[in-house]
């Protein structure tokens, strides 16, 4: 083990390394963009933003772990490489200020990719809220791991400093993380057939239902009694947006709103407002929103009636949005007749 070092020159060696940690996990990040984009010519994109409504199909076909799954992506690179570097400090006796170290880190390697899109005009809020995310997951990772370092040695990871093996090092964790990313990111898994599709779907949307009835089922019975609101067709609403806005992230969307007073869609109806929301609230506005619908949806009709399509598109106007609603009707139609007027 190498013997002390100048403070002056540790701290110098410090956090040079630490920045050169934040430039590997840019780098690491870049490299699986430009890999994916290469591979990537096809007429359904494999890897969609996570700001962007995922269909109902590809939740159930895996994506109902894709907010896990994006939280791991994100900090599981950062939680390697660093921890390494923590273990190259730890070695050396370059330094024992991980939580420091780790928070520079952090602050290069999100510069570009997040700090920087918060300042940008052309970003949509719903973006602006990832990275917002993205940037507190790291900094409590940051902060959790420099913790942990300072009571765990972990020096043993350390590469040698002759670089007998660190061709080897760097190639496996980086082949590891490549592997990674790819096994776990991928939300646009297939089904073996089309039965073990339908039948992932409808339990999902039965489940939704189950869920979000006994929650919310007096506050929508309400507001729709009021609104002449068709309950059928505001569940299936509920349904699709609560798997695309967990309750995190509507969180997040409320304070975006509260701070920002910007007009964005909030709460588990997704209705836009300048103010936050409670999930209550945004139901009770997205009864008036489909106002005078509740003799829309009847049992003798299909769902694919073009009266009703125009009502789905007049709450949201991409017609992915709409074939995800008409989906989910299908379902309820099947195993939740008693909506159906």
């Amino acid at each position: 083990m190498l013997g002390r070092t100048p403070y002056n020159i540790d701290m110098f060696l410090s956090i040079f390394l630490a920045i050169s940690a934040g430039l590997i996990i840019e780098l690491f990040f870049r490299a699986i963009k430009f890999n994916s984009e290469e591979s990537n010519k096809y007429p359904i994109p494999k890897y969609r933003p996570f700001n962007n409504y995922i269909t109902v199909l590809e939740y159930v076909s895996g994506g109902n772990t894709r907010w896990i799954n994006y939280v791991i992506f994100r900090t599981f690179p950062p939680f390697i490489i660093i921890s390494l570097f923590g273990a190259i400090y730890q070695k050396y006796s370059i330094s024992s200020n991980y939580i420091f170290l780790f928070l520079i880190s952090i602050f290069i390697s999100t510069l570009p990719r997040d700090i920087k899109q918060l300042s940008k005009h052309e970003v949509t809020l719903s973006e602006k809220i990832m990275h917002i995310l993205n940037l507190i997951v790291l900094t409590m990772l940051a902060i959790i791991l420099g913790y942990l370092l300072s009571i765990v040695n972990i020096a043993f990871l350390a590469p040698s400093l002759e670089g007998i093996i660190d061709n080897l090092w760097a190639s496996l964790f980086a082949a590891l993380l490549i592997i990674f990313y790819l096994d776990t990111t991928n939300i646009n898994k297939h089904f073996k057939n089309e039965e073990e599709s339908r039948i992932k779907l409808a339990n999902y949307v039965v489940n939704s239902l189950t869920q979000i009835e006994n929650k919310f089922g007096s506050i929508i019975d309400k507001y729709c009694l009021r609104n002449h609101c068709s309950k059928t067709l505001l569940y299936s609403i509920l349904i699709y947006e609560n798997l695309n806005r967990p309750i995190l992230v509507r969180m997040i969307e409320n304070v975006f709103v509260k701070l920002t007073k910007k007009t964005m869609t909030v709460g588990i109806a997704q209705v836009k407002s300048s103010k936050p929301l409670t999930d209550e609230k945004s139901i009770e506005v997205a009864s008036v929103k489909l106002k005078n619908t509740d003799h829309i949806i009847k049992k003798d009709m299909t769902v694919e009636n073009m009266q009703l399509l125009a009502i789905i598109q007049s709450y949201n106007e991409s017609i992915q949005y709409s074939d995800s609603i008409l989906r989910i009707l299908n379902v309820m139609k099947v195993y939740a007749p008693k909506l159906f007027v």
